[in-house]
């Protein structure tokens, strides 16, 4: 169940935009005059590959909405009656992900599909092809997220303001068909889930890990928002989780070595928010115990309340996970890139007392009960 298909892609029959040459490697200004909607996705090219946010806000109409497909919409903090961000909102996600360290190259492409004509108004069916790479602190391999798993629906009007000037309207996005998933070399998502990736939030996001409790919030967050550069901000490079020895054994680990590190855990974290049968996640980290000193920093016992949505194609119903029954016996020291933040030192599972043990018993919710071991097991 879940399986996770490898992706064969063959672009056959399309019309590749021109690009700004060398401008968009060597990072200076393109030449362009947005005099047609070819030059206008030429500039939004340059400007997602040189992050060069000016040029990105130049693109875009004041009235410019973003679209997302459904799946992303919980992430992307819109509700399904408006499943949209307006100007403000998507510029400041993209300037987050364009000035954000974790980034480490992006690459983009547009490749014209379809075309339509509204009155004044044209709108070009395109196949994005978009590679986000990040390099997290602690990770041995690049993470890299490829946009290839939706259309973009493009609509592009006159510039009122610059006659014969063109500028993007809107952009809504539409999922591909399910069989175009992901390569071995990269996570295939929507283009909206890399924005939702870089949403700017507020409150956590004002003082993250300023506290052990600020961490907890924001290891929460990057759970719900599948955020790995955030997920691994959260823990130090000498992290490590320990599994129970029930999920241990299940995971194939050995008896008296029952943990992974940061690597692998960052590997699992990276699979699972880059599943597609994983349709929603959500995650409390209650304080059930502590905190108590240790030698680096405090220990506490935390309650997890986890709930992991999975539909897959062919499913009748969703298959819900809920992580509730095992506590978290972690460790929490400062950070030592960042004296003033916290990270996670461990996290350990035991089963917790007052529930049976067995991780398939049926609790009240909805859902099998699960550890959130298992949990990272089933991605590993």
């Amino acid at each position: 169940m879940l399986s996770r298909a490898i992706l064969i892609v063959a672009i056959v029959s399309i019309v590749l935009i021109p690009s700004c040459g060398d401008d968009s490697v060597t990072g200076s200004r393109p030449d362009y005059s947005r005099e047609t909607v070819e030059e206008v996705l030429a500039a939004l090219k340059y400007a997602m590959e040189n992050r060069d946010i000016g040029v990105y806000e130049e693109c875009l109409s004041d009235d410019y909405t973003f679209e997302f497909i459904p799946e992303d919409c919980r992430a992307a903090g819109a509700s399904e009656f408006e499943p949209w961000w307006d100007r403000d909102e998507d510029v400041a996600a993209m300037d987050s992900m364009f000035s954000d360290a974790v980034v480490t190259l992006v690459n983009a492409d547009f490749f014209v599909v379809g075309s339509s004509l509204s009155g004044q108004d044209t709108t070009l069916k395109v196949d994005a092809s978009i590679k986000v790479t990040l390099e997290p602190e602690g990770s041995v391999e690049p993470i890299i997220y490829w946009v290839f798993e939706s259309w973009l629906y493009i609509t592009f009007i006159g510039d009122g303001a610059h006659p014969g000037l063109w500028l993007v309207d809107e952009i809504r996005e539409e999922a591909k068909p399910s069989d175009v998933l992901m390569t071995a070399a990269a996570e295939a998502v929507s283009f909206g889930r890399i924005k939702a990736m870089f949403r700017r939030l507020d409150g956590w996001e004002l003082d993250p890990r300023s506290t052990p409790e600020f961490l907890f919030e924001s290891f929460e967050a990057s759970m719900e928002y599948r955020d790995i550069a955030d997920y691994m901000a959260c823990l130090a490079d000498a992290y490590f989780f320990e599994f129970t020895a029930y999920d241990a054994e299940m995971i194939g680990l050995p008896p008296d070595n029952p943990w992974w590190g940061k690597t692998e855990d960052g590997m699992s974290a990276t699979a699972m928010f880059g599943s597609e049968e994983l349709v929603r996640i959500e995650c409390t980290l209650g304080i059930q115990d502590g905190p108590w000193p240790t030698e680096n920093g405090w220990a506490y016992r935390l309650a997890p309340d986890m709930r992991f949505t999975f539909e897959e194609v062919g499913m009748s119903e969703p298959v819900i996970f809920l992580v509730k029954a095992s506590w978290l016996d972690v460790e929490v020291v400062l950070d030592p890139y960042d004296p003033e933040k916290w990270v996670f030192a461990k996290m350990e599972e035991v089963f917790r007392n007052d529930l049976l043990s067995c991780p398939d018993h049926l609790l009240e919710g909805g859902g099998d009960t699960a550890t959130f071991g298992s949990m990272k097991g089933m991605f590993k």
